[in-house]
């Protein structure tokens, strides 16, 4: 069938795989190819994202490729390049991830690797605005499955280790985890009116994480 997206009319074929891929931009017509279970809008949206990198990159890959993965309570829109290397991030909503031209994107594995990538970084991220934030610096940060607790930290040693699983909590519950991580390394007895201070919704945190 074919789409208009912004007075342009697109080709648009379905396809088994769960992505969307822009093939042939050049032509006249470029053709899409889109799993059933993206709407319109959704493909109109990656049309007009993959025009805007085409507008910055004129030589960019005409097979450009799109999914979805789960990760901070939402789901993110994942844009695909072959054939270069560079560490995953978020803009505006979506993810951009590279990938080598024989990477079988529709494996769980590779969705789950992307999933800890960038998870990982947010908590580097969060890690280091805090350690500044607070005047404090940690020593080794890890992640690993935990039990029953978000995060364990050795005040000894200065090292924390974050639990793998709370990647599906959104970004504010997973902040307040760090936060809470480096506190006790201030042994400070102003715990709760730090807490206050930078998370007054933290009530409202902890029962989400609790009944979530």
């Amino acid at each position: 069938m074919l789409i208009k997206v912004d007075e342009k009319e697109y080709k648009l074929l379905t396809t088994e795989k769960k992505e969307i891929r822009i093939a042939h931009h050049q032509e006249e017509t470029p053709t899409v190819f889109a799993h059933a279970q993206h709407s319109i809008d959704e493909v109109a949206a990656y049309i007009r994202q993959f025009q805007q990198d085409l507008s910055i990159y004129p030589q960019a890959e005409s097979m450009l490729e799109f999914f979805r993965i789960a990760l901070f309570g939402k789901k993110y829109p994942v844009k695909i390049v072959r054939n270069e290397e560079f560490k995953p991030f978020i803009k505006a909503d979506l993810v951009h991830c590279s990938a080598k031209a024989n990477t079988d994107i529709q494996q769980e594995k590779f969705a789950e690797n992307l999933r800890q990538q960038l998870f990982e970084q947010y908590i580097l991220q969060r890690v280091g605005h805090w350690e500044e934030q607070l005047n404090i610096l940690t020593n080794n940060i890890t992640f690993r499955v935990l039990k029953a607790s978000p995060f364990k930290t050795n005040c000894t040693n200065r090292n924390i280790t974050f639990n793998k699983q709370i990647k599906d909590f959104p970004l504010r519950t997973i902040d307040y985890f760090v936060f809470s991580a480096i506190l006790p390394l201030l042994n400070s007895i102003h715990e709760i009116e730090l807490i206050r201070q930078y998370f007054p919704d933290f009530e409202k945190i902890i029962n989400h994480f609790n009944h979530g």
